[in-house]
């Protein structure tokens, strides 16, 4: 049965339609058999769905995760090399190439900049214990129960907070920024 599935998969160019690279596709379809395979993803299969797309949805997962760690990779090399850590041969990057890099670099720029802007102006009118909340655990990094601990509040009542606040950031970010958050 694997190779009649492995062969529709190829057939199919399903990962390679995923995953440009020839030999990623064929070490990703090891790897979605593998997963499949494993004892507690076996008995996640539910029996009325279809076997194949099954092995599809974890193909894609696969194919994704492995696209966002390329991405990463490609963008600590970059970084390494704007910051002259990564000793590179001038003629490996083009001068058109490093002007594109820093091209994307300024506009990047100014979206982040752009970004804590609106955020900063959105949190100045959510109400305060909302606001508390959100600052505590998205930019000074504490969980749940330490902000609680921290406010003295229930641990239901931080994340009801935290709820109702991520709501008003988001709806404030949508309405006054358009642009950056869509409609």
């Amino acid at each position: 049965m694997r190779s009649r599935v492995a062969g529709r998969f190829e057939n199919d160019h399903v990962l390679r339609r995923l995953h440009d690279d020839g030999y990623m596709a064929d070490a990703i379809t090891r790897r979605t058999f593998r997963k499949a395979w494993k004892k507690n993803n076996l008995d996640r299969f539910s029996y009325p769905y279809s076997f194949l797309g099954w092995l599809h949805r974890i193909a894609m997962n696969l194919c994704t995760d492995e696209r966002r760690r390329q991405e990463r990779i490609r963008e600590k090399i970059e970084k390494a090399i704007r910051k002259k850590e990564l000793d590179v041969p001038p003629h490996t990057v083009s001068a058109e190439e490093a002007a594109e890099i820093q091209e994307r670099e300024r506009r990047l720029e100014e979206r982040r900049n752009a970004i804590n802007n609106a955020i900063h102006e959105c949190l100045a009118v959510i109400p305060d214990e909302r606001k508390e909340v959100i600052v505590l655990h998205r930019f000074e990094k504490l969980k749940y129960r330490q902000i609680a601990d921290r406010l003295g509040i229930p641990l239901g009542t931080v994340k009801s907070r935290m709820s109702r606040g991520t709501q008003d950031l988001r709806q404030c970010l949508r309405s006054r920024f358009p642009q950056l958050y869509g409609q």
